[in-house]
């Protein structure tokens, strides 16, 4: 396997010279984006943390993390024999004291009960098969950090395979992206009230085809019974757009009170908020270097910050289509919006896209104006 040397971050790192090989190490450049969002998190959630990368391949997300932060004791595996010996190599070359494991990531867990503070979950597709160790796993008040990359059936490509994995029904529209974000916190919350288990997100968010949640985990039947509460429907038109959200248990169908279509329904999925404002506070006020260094990052990490926290996005290109509507610019749609009174901002789901707590009445009435 050829390798050639990189700096990413404050770390240096031997990655293949093909990337994207699954058949060695995989390695990925554009998730440079989330290993910056994983110091920034580790370093906003207190000291002493013990952090697993769970599924390691080159080693440089907790490479990063271990050379990054300085509250943070870290744990490496990967069960593929190259990696293995590619993360020490890497630890070597950044003088860096980490422990590296050359397990199955289940049975890793199986074995380290309550262990780690954090447990870094970043598969190549669905994370499904190692939620359930890793919330039966993790420390007391700890935190899982998980990715997907299976966003096809999360976003209603293939309905049978969301149902089969999350074991919830997605819909297909361009407002997708959001929907399965929310299908995928709605699985991690069903899953971990099997263990009484509670999980509050603390960001979750969306990029480069990837999904990323940062969650706190608690103990206890009644924390997990108040988690489930976050659970419910989507009801949505798919002629007129118009939408609702509902904490029943069991969907009933319904009508569009717009257009009369018979509402599309989605679920279950998480309706709750996407970000936590004080963690999100620490994490920027520890951000400079970062911002400073990659633009890319210092453009998505804003609109993070400032991204209004609702249900679901508007994409105007959809509307627009929709409605028969000609394509106005997205700033002179929030500008109108905000002249009526509303809460409008960008959104990271869609460089079409915003987040408004406007009816989609008010966003026709803004285009049109």
């Amino acid at each position: 396997m050829k390798l050639r040397l990189i700096t990413e971050g404050k770390t240096k790192l031997y990655i293949p010279e093909v990337l994207r090989d699954t058949s060695y190490v995989f390695f990925n450049p554009d998730n440079k984006l989330f290993r910056n969002l994983n110091c920034l998190f580790v370093k906003a959630i207190g000291k002493n943390i013990k952090y697993l990368d769970l599924l390691a391949g080159t080693g440089a997300s907790g490479l990063r993390v271990a050379n990054e932060t300085d509250n943070a004791e870290v744990f490496l595996n990967d069960k593929n024999p190259y990696a293995y010996e590619l993360i020490k190599k890497n630890a070597t070359l950044n003088n860096l004291s980490v422990q590296v494991y050359n397990k199955e990531a289940n049975l890793l867990m199986r074995e380290n009960v309550y262990k780690f503070d954090v447990i870094d979950i970043d598969p190549f597709g669905t994370p499904v098969p190692y939620l359930d160790n890793a919330l039966a796993t993790v420390r007391k008040n700890g935190y899982l950090i998980v990715t997907a990359t299976d966003l096809a059936p999360l976003n209603g490509v293939n309905i049978n395979a969301c149902y089969r994995k999350y074991h919830a029904i997605p819909i297909r529209v361009p407002e997708s992206k959001e929907i399965g974000l929310r299908i995928l916190i709605g699985y991690l919350i069903r899953t971990a009230a099997k263990y009484s288990r509670a999980v509050k997100v603390l960001l979750a968010v969306y990029a480069k085809h990837v999904y990323k949640l940062y969650v706190f985990i608690e103990h206890g039947k009644k924390r997990a019974d108040k988690a489930l509460e976050n659970i419910g429907f989507l009801y949505l038109c798919e002629k007129c757009f118009k939408f609702e959200i509902s904490r029943e248990k069991i969907p009933i169908k319904k009508a569009c009170e717009m257009c009369g279509k018979e509402m599309k329904i989605s679920g279950p999925l998480y309706i709750g908020n996407l970000k936590d404002e004080n963690i999100l506070k620490i994490m920027y006020n520890n951000s400079d270097y970062y911002l400073n260094e990659d633009k890319e990052f210092r453009k998505f990490f804003n609109r993070v910050i400032e991204e209004y926290d609702t249900f679901l996005y508007y994409d105007l290109h959809h509307i627009a289509s929709l409605y028969k509507l000609r394509l106005k610019p997205i700033d002179y749609v929030i500008e109108k919006l905000r002249e009526k009174g509303y809460n409008a901002t960008r959104t990271t789901f869609s460089n079409y896209g915003i987040k408004t707590n406007a009816t989609i009445e008010e966003v026709v009435d803004a285009m049109k104006s």
